[in-house]
Order: C-alpha cells, then sequence, then structure tokens
C-alpha cells in the first residue's frame, strides 16, 4: 500500500483504488518540476532521470500552451529504403479497387 493509499485510510477509513487515488485525488501532488537555465544562447530544460531520454534527438512542438518532447519519429529516409526494398514485381497487376463513383459536378 502506498504512503498516499496509507494517509487515506487513516483519514476516510477505508482503501481506495490506486487508480482512483492517482488520477482523481493527487494529482496535484505529483506534479515533478525541471529546471530551467541558459546554454549560450539557448534555453535548456534539465530533465529529471525518470524522464530522460535514451537518444540524442527528439520532437519539439507546442500545443497549447503546453511544450512537447517525444522520440523523434523515423526520417522519410526510412520510407523511401522500405519502398526501393519492395520487388520489382510487387503490385505488377495494379490494385484490386473498384472504379470510382461517378458523380455529378460542383
Amino acid at each position: 500500500m502506498s504512503y498516499f493509499q496509507k494517509l487515506l485510510w487513516l483519514l476516510l477509513g477505508f482503501n481506495v483504488n490506486k487508480y482512483i487515488l492517482n488520477v482523481y485525488l493527487f494529482v496535484g501532488w505529483l506534479m515533478i518540476y525541471a529546471r530551467v537555465f541558459q546554454s549560450g544562447n539557448s534555453q535548456a530544460v534539465r530533465l529529471p532521470k525518470e524522464f530522460r531520454f535514451d537518444t540524442d534527438r527528439v520532437e519539439i512542438f507546442r500545443r497549447g500552451d503546453e511544450v512537447v518532447l517525444r522520440h523523434r519519429r523515423g526520417d522519410a529516409q526510412v520510407i523511401f529504403d522500405a519502398l526501393t526494398s519492395l520487388p520489382a514485381d510487387f503490385m505488377a497487376q495494379g490494385r484490386d479497387d473498384d472504379q470510382p463513383q461517378e458523380r455529378p459536378a460542383f
């Protein structure tokens, strides 16, 4: 039983589901902060150990008022390599698709 579950057990007198405990009751208490500092002409963030990446490059973008870091997705070169590795007769007979629908013009 976690510290917070024990605390709730003592305060409320019943066992609280771990999911409810983490998501609904103590979400503000579980916030982890990182240090922002200046590195040359750039601003940098020192990530805590549990948030570190196992790569030297990450994607960064804004989502509303958040700045999101995530593992870098594969480059387009990966896609081109996959396409060039296909056999020469790949889809030689074409695709087995239906004909496009006849629709009136706008």
